[in-house]
């Protein structure tokens, strides 16, 4: 016997069942007469009535456990949002709120287009902070996946354009790899030009000229950052048809990525930009042309990622100042002649304070950039250009190339001013994705060690260096780490003046990381970091 109590619906028709007594006996005993026909009928009969009031006793207790177990599911969703209500997030001020919102839709990166969406559609709350607060809606991008999307692309960017209201606004407009450009895209973001901050185009020539064709009249007076790419820009012709970007009065930092037969007479207001980055640049000529037109340069970066081997298209200028120049970055792919020997044999900075020479970054040249390594980098061009220029370098950065050491050797003797050395070996996978085809070598060796170790009676090299940071390839043998200590300690000595003492000193090899923030009374105390990225 069973009993079911159900709250708030029907009894059940019966609380039990229970077969007859003949029928328990003829269970019982299943041998049943011939004459008994009759009597077996009977109790099909009744076997079969009690088994449909099992079943419908079951069904009707399984509905009311469905509707018990929807209750449930009310009751629990209702729990958790009273529940939620006393959060600390809840408790918030719309201010703090509104700068967290800002924080995480400040990135302009292809994967977050959507997020300021995401975070109005979480509740009432967020909603109504999100709609009222335009800064959030000020990063645009639009990669375009497929021209079947450029009408939902569309109405995305309206819908950022109308809920950022007048504020500047950032954009990163793509076309590639698609051919033919989405000219009505293009005007809708040309009409607001003149809330223009920071614009990174990454477009094919059609693109381009439709864009620059839709600015023309538009003024550009909010633009401090822009940014040009593109796979090959041969088709944008030489006047270079971007008359609005002479009204960039405001206009701090270019980046320009130039194929290879593109004309050199850019026509861009080259001499308002602090900051100039020329990517897949192969001919001297034109870098040179470029900088001499500058007269607030501060920061210079130089990519070269080109396949060609070009001579130089025109006579090169006797000598091109960029007398502000405060930072020169050299990034080279493929070995395209003596670019940079070219380069650096004319150009004269003597304000320059920090040299890096390092292999592109992904993000530096994100349509053509293919690093590769066919020999070599020379660092003496660099020496007689520290010589030359008169420059006092505070900080050397050679990063992921192949180098001669006595090369750089000879560099560190010609500045002696620097207090930050940067040394990272060939290191596939480290700080690119490097092909296969680069082979590391050794030129961190011993004998570096031992001409930065400080030794009586011999002119010291560096002798202001506070930061050193080595990387070696984890493909290649160790070098003599006894060497390196005795390096360190040599230059924690107290009998050194304090300004002219290591301070701290990274060493990373294949055995892991080590870590020297300070070293004190000629002892080397090791500290774990994570390891380089």
């Amino acid at each position: 016997m069973f009993s079911y109590d159900c709250v708030d619906s029907e009894q059940p028709s019966h609380s039990h069942v229970s077969l007859p007594r003949w029928g328990r006996r003829c269970i019982d005993n299943i041998s049943l007469k011939s004459g008994g026909d009759v009597e077996l009928e009977e109790l099909i009969h009744a076997l079969q009535k009690s088994l449909q009031q099992n079943c419908n006793e079951i069904r009707f207790h399984r509905d009311a456990l469905e509707r018990l177990e929807q209750r449930r599911q009310h009751l629990q969703i209702l729990l958790d949002q009273r529940s939620a209500s006393l959060s600390p997030i809840r408790a918030m001020p719309t201010e703090i709120l509104s700068l967290i919102f800002d924080y995480l839709c400040s990135n302009i990166g292809f994967s977050d287009r959507a997020r300021p969406i995401v975070l109005a559609s979480v509740c009432y709350r967020w909603r109504s902070i999100a709609i009222s607060y335009p800064s959030i809606w000020t990063c645009i991008n639009t990669p375009r996946h497929s021209p079947h999307t450029d009408g939902r692309t569309r109405n995305f960017v309206q819908l950022y354009l109308d809920r950022s209201q007048d504020m500047p606004i950032r954009l990163h407009v793509s076309d590639f790899p698609f051919g033919s450009p989405d000219s009505t895209l293009l005007s809708i973001l040309a009409a607001h030009a003149h809330r223009w901050s920071r614009a990174t185009l990454s477009l094919t020539p059609d693109g381009y000229n439709t864009l620059f064709r839709a600015l023309e009249g538009k003024s550009l007076t909010l633009l401090r950052k822009f940014s040009l790419y593109g796979p090959s820009l041969n088709g944008v012709p030489e006047a270079f048809p971007c008359d609005a970007l002479m009204t960039a009065c405001n206009l701090d930092s270019l980046t320009f990525q130039k194929a290879t037969k593109h004309p050199e007479h850019l026509g861009l207001p080259l001499e308002r930009i602090r900051m100039l980055n020329l990517i897949d640049h192969d001919d001297p000529a034109g870098i040179l042309r470029c900088i001499a037109q500058t007269i607030n340069l501060r920061h210079i970066r130089i990519t070269a990622t080109s396949d060609c081997q070009l001579e130089s298209r025109g006579l090169l200028p006797e000598a091109v100042v960029a007398a502000e120049a405060l930072q020169l970055s050299l990034r080279m792919g493929n070995f395209n002649g003596d670019l940079f020997e070219k380069v650096l044999l004319i150009l004269s900075t003597p304000a320059l304070l920090h040299l890096k020479v390092a292999l592109p970054l992904p993000e530096e040249c994100p349509i053509r950039c293919s690093p590769k390594l066919d020999g070599i980098f020379r660092l003496k061009p660099i020496s007689e250009f520290i010589v030359r220029s008169g420059c006092r370098l505070s900080s050397l950065r050679v990063e992921n190339v192949n180098v001669h050491e006595d090369d750089l050797i000879q560099v560190l003797e010609n500045a002696p001013t620097i207090t930050t050395l940067v040394l990272y070996e060939l290191h596939p996978g480290v700080n690119i994705p490097t092909p296969r085809i680069l082979t590391p070598r050794r030129w961190i060796t011993d004998k570096l060690l031992r001409c930065l170790t400080i030794t009586p009676n011999v002119p010291v090299i560096l002798p202001r260096l506070k930061h050193l940071d080595i990387l070696l390839s984890c493909r290649i043998s160790e070098i003599d780490e006894d060497l390196l200590f005795r390096m360190a300690t040599s230059r924690t000595n107290h009998d050194l003046p304090k300004g002219a003492r290591l301070k701290k000193l990274y060493f990373t090899s294949k055995k892991g990381v080590k870590s020297y923030p300070w070293l004190r009374d000629g002892r080397v105390r090791l500290h774990k970091l994570p390891k380089h990225s």
